[in-house]
């Protein structure tokens, strides 16, 4: 009889486990693996709403956090394209200038002023928009736009077709991943 009881015993935790396993332990390894798959770029996927009630919740409480994340992520990206064409359509011209005094970005209005399209200025040095009597102190002024509030300064520009023009320029370092890039607002005067 002590036998008898000890292999029900034993069959109620076998059976406690199996149900454990199937009720609970599952529905977490399927939020797990839902995680994996976000983590690996998967951002559409989302958790099955299965097991009992507390998983459940955890489960829509995830999918919720999703979908806010992703409801910001396209809030973002509408404030920047928004920002961006404030950026392109300024009276202002507008450089990003890359860690080695490259320009990476350069909007309509330095197109305008330099006579040269945007696929143009990208790839050159700042140091070629100064007049040749202006670049003594193109180093100066690089190290100057470090300085925390930057840096602002007139000097001179030149334009494609050799003319020149005084400018007023506010430059300043930006972290762009870690990285010290140059943003640059320069104004004809």
């Amino acid at each position: 009889e002590l036998v008898a009881v000890g292999a029900a015993m034993l069959a109620a935790v076998l059976a406690l486990a199996w149900w454990s396993g199937t009720t609970i332990a599952g529905p977490i390894l399927a939020l797990g693996r839902t995680a994996a798959r976000i983590a690996a770029g998967e951002s559409r996927a989302r958790a099955a709403v299965t097991g009992p009630a507390e998983l459940e919740e955890v489960a829509r409480q995830f999918n919720r956090m999703l979908d806010v994340r992703d409801d910001l992520r396209e809030e973002r990206a509408a404030l920047v394209g928004h920002f961006g064409s404030l950026a392109r359509l300024a009276r202002d011209i507008i450089l990003l200038v890359d860690p080695d005094g490259l320009i990476v970005e350069a909007n309509h209005a330095a197109e305008a002023a330099y006579g040269r399209s945007a696929a143009e200025l990208r790839g050159m040095h700042i140091r070629e928009l100064r007049s040749e009597e202006a670049q003594q102190d193109v180093e100066q002024r690089w190290k100057e736009s470090a300085r925390p509030g930057g840096v602002l300064f007139e000097t001179v520009h030149r334009r494609r077709d050799g003319t020149t023009f005084p400018v007023e320029v506010s430059s300043s370092v930006i972290d762009i991943e870690g990285r010290p890039w140059r943003q640059s607002f320069v104004r004809d005067i």
